[in-house]
């Protein structure tokens, strides 16, 4: 019988976003939703994500005591499984006045040495439009044996995952597209019933009455909660522009009346906005990343020698994916690190691998989409338009005549880029990147509008290693 229930309940908004894939409908990657169609955040996902980031921040492995007796273990056959004490129920997400029906993004991996799409490489998906927001209860049920403990410990713990989704924790999948980051809308409440008492038995029974009705709790402590509180994350907000004479446009399929258009989207709060996938940045500070990597020496999977060796290969997604790693290969590793995940290091030698992810392990990058800070307005975008011509002759060649629109230089964007336990080395790699970035090294966008995006002011930098993060005029970052 439960004795004592810890409750709590917070607001998460998701600034970029959300893909809460359940499924695939042909191509299309689709969304969660529950019997009246809405979309929701099932709280399997959150529990898992959430139970992941605990151990980390924990310094444990997922399945080590100190995590089992708050998350449970698994039935292995004989019974011998624990209940979790962490109650996690779904949750629906409001899309406010964007699309409900989920906003379809496509997407492709590239092959860093040729350029061109890597095989089975693109793919769309379903996502909700940035602000979308739900609310999360979470209930921590404790027995009588439980609840003899320090009632403090249930509320240290819930504490520690109020901080967690404050620093920015992803769900949903897909967070490697630029979307899935929570952040706080409201001051966490946490509340403790003891059931063995009338007056907390009838509030509790009251609340989950008000629960089923969508009501928000009312009661409670609030906890003080804060980004950064954990110290492992690091977070860079800045804001990108598009210098005076340059071009970028980051198209999304065939366009309503060009060729390519430049990617907008809905928000909740109706307005339109442009918008640059944070797979677009993410895939060019991998390249970049790579290649410093590479020049220090470092075992790299996707290595030019590998390349120049099987020059008539065709790379595809999950190639990369692997390592360029065997079938045999792969099920000894995923072995390996299912008994032990603390040889991640051991076994995927590959420092891109374990930054950016892979099948073997989640990344610990996230790149948010980039997001105008304003509304679409008149003169955001021109029409270009383009020929191909004939080398022998000089002339057009027929049926390649076509136009596209352009971001041109009155747009701006906020980004935010967050690494999870950073190196000071991988830091370095990232200030190396926005400075190549700034100098027009380094190019986003498609062909025919790949341009050169600038960080404007000062970006706003916390966590490990935020003393590196520096302006490119030399100016340090705002603390």
């Amino acid at each position: 019988m439960t004795h004592s229930i810890h409750r709590l309940f917070v607001e998460l908004e998701f600034p970029e976003g959300l893909s809460a894939g359940e499924g695939k409908d042909g191509n299309i990657l689709t969304m969660a939703r529950d019997g009246r169609g809405l979309p929701v955040l099932r709280g399997s996902s959150l529990a898992g994500a959430l139970r992941h980031a605990w151990a980390s921040r924990q310094g444990e492995a997922s399945d080590a005591p100190s995590v089992l007796a708050w998350f449970g273990s698994a039935n292995d056959g004989e019974a011998s499984g624990a209940p979790s004490l962490l109650h996690v129920p779904d949750s629906v997400v409001d899309p406010g006045q964007g699309e409900a029906r989920g906003i379809l993004r496509t997407h492709n991996a590239v092959n860093r040495h040729t350029g061109a799409v890597l095989d089975k490489g693109l793919f769309v998906m379903e996502a909700l439009p940035p602000g979308s927001r739900t609310s999360v209860h979470l209930w921590l049920l404790e027995s009588g044996r439980e609840s003899a403990r320090d009632p403090s410990a249930a509320r240290s713990f819930l504490a520690d995952l109020a901080s967690i989704l404050a620093d920015g924790l992803t769900v949903g999948g897909h967070a490697a597209r630029g979307v899935g980051r929570v952040q706080l809308t409201a001051k966490p409440l946490y509340r403790n019933f003891d059931l063995s008492g009338l007056d907390d038995h009838a509030s509790w029974l009251d609340e989950m009455r008000a629960w089923r009705r969508g009501d928000r709790p009312r009661t409670g402590e609030e906890l003080e909660v804060s980004s950064g509180t954990s110290g492992s994350v690091l977070n860079v907000d800045m804001v990108l522009g598009i210098p005076g004479g340059q071009d970028v446009l980051v198209g999304d399929g065939q366009g309503i009346d060009h060729e390519i258009e430049p990617q907008k989207v809905r928000g909740a709060d109706g307005k339109v906005r442009w918008r640059i996938p944070g797979s677009a940045l993410r895939g060019v500070f991998r390249g970049w990343f790579t290649r410093l990597a590479a020049r220090s020496g470092l075992p790299v999977a996707d290595n030019v020698r590998r390349r120049q060796e099987s020059p008539g290969t065709s790379d595809g997604g999950d190639d990369l994916a692997w390592g360029f790693d065997s079938p045999d290969e792969r099920e000894r590793k995923q072995d390996a690190l299912a008994q032990d995940p603390s040889r991640l290091e051991a076994e995927v030698v590959c420092p891109i691998m374990r930054l950016f992810g892979s099948c073997y392990s989640k990344g610990r990058i996230h790149v948010g989409d980039a997001v105008s800070c304003e509304a679409i307005r008149p003169g955001d975008a021109q029409v270009r338009a383009h020929v191909a011509v004939d080398r022998i002759t000089g002339g057009a060649n027929e049926g390649f005549f076509f136009t596209n629109q352009v971001l041109v230089g009155t747009t701006r964007f906020t980004a935010r880029v967050s690494i999870q336990s950073p190196s000071a080395q991988e830091v370095g790699w990232m200030v190396s990147a926005l400075r190549a970035l700034n100098t027009g090294i380094l190019r986003i966008g498609n062909s025919k509008g790949a341009g050169w995006l600038v960080v404007e002011g000062r970006p706003r930098a916390t966590g490990p290693f935020s003393e590196m993060v520096k302006v490119l005029n030399g100016s340090e970052v705002v603390p």
